[in-house]
């Protein structure tokens, strides 16, 4: 391993490497080469942006990938190359937005690089409030392009109900290397009460707890349905809500009439009660 490396020599052997394998895991040019990934990383974006590499690091595998890496020629001198300019922070835009997946919050945020220089080792931090439960609060871009964008999700998990901002901040770094930050508009989140999570229960309990509990039953007539296609409609749509399916039954009633039942059970956070679905179908009836 080397002592010292001057970023020159560290980008001459990053080109060679890519000219000679094409693709790679991150860890092991990290480690060809004796130096941190994320100074790989940060280089290899750098050399993507100025059209040094014609290439993509592939986060969710760690890889990169490199289709070609042009050359110098030895008896034609390289035309001179502009100046970088600093980029305009102004063309930078950021936009978010939010909705409801399996009882957590889905927060989306894109950067729109409105510009004409590539932007690179671009980092995404979230900033939620201590009521929300985040995995991962930083996402991090090796590189966005010129009048590119590039779109980054979190999930929050909330601990209680109410109305929350939801903010944050990008940073990258211009062609130049120079580094920027903008500020992410806080977008208001509303969370409504009871807050439930999953219950694996048996249909066996199901059956017990709802002699304690409200019936808070609901009929809707579906002649003009299929009842199959009414059934799987219902079931898909608890299954956008953070529930457990117990039990699920189709079949044919006495008079054989298409009839389908499902149970579903959930907790609530704060209380621990339990919050028990059933949805029933009959042909018969004409009714879920």
């Amino acid at each position: 391993r080397r002592e010292f490396m001057t970023r020159k020599y560290l980008e001459t052997k990053i080109k060679e490497i890519a000219r000679a394998y094409r693709t790679m895991p991150l860890r092991e040019l990290s480690n060809r080469l004796g130096v941190t990934e994320s100074s790989i990383e940060e280089n290899l974006a750098q050399l993507i942006g100025n059209r040094d590499i014609d290439g993509f690091i592939d986060l969710g595998k760690r890889m990169f990938t490199a289709y070609s890496v042009p050359r110098t020629s030895s008896t034609k001198s390289r035309p001179k190359q502009k100046k970088a300019i600093p980029v305009d922070e102004g063309n930078i835009e950021i936009v978010r937005d939010y909705d409801f997946e399996g009882g957590q919050v889905h927060m989306k945020i894109a950067v729109r690089n409105k510009s004409n220089m590539a932007i690179n080792n671009v980092k995404v931090l979230l900033d939620a409030p201590s009521n929300f439960k985040v995995k991962q609060p930083l996402v991090s871009i090796p590189v966005i392009e010129a009048n590119n964008s590039r779109g980054v999700d979190f999930y929050l998990e909330p601990k209680t109900c109410g109305t929350s901002n939801i903010g944050g901040t990008v940073i990258f770094k211009d062609a130049t290397g120079e580094k920027h930050s903008k500020h992410i508009k806080k977008k208001e989140v509303a969370i409504k009460c009871p807050l439930v999570c999953t219950s694996m229960s048996t249909i066996e309990d199901c059956q017990v707890a709802i002699q304690t509990l409200g019936n808070d039953a609901r009929a809707f007539l579906i002649a003009d349905l299929d009842p199959r296609l009414a059934y799987r409609a219902a079931i898909r749509t608890l299954k956008n809500f953070d529930t457990s399916a117990v039990t699920s039954h189709e079949g044919s009633d006495v008079k054989g009439n298409y009839e389908a039942e499902a149970w579903f059970c959930s907790e609530a956070k704060t209380t621990g009660g339990r919050i028990i679905t059933r949805i029933y179908v009959s042909e018969t009836s004409q009714s879920l």
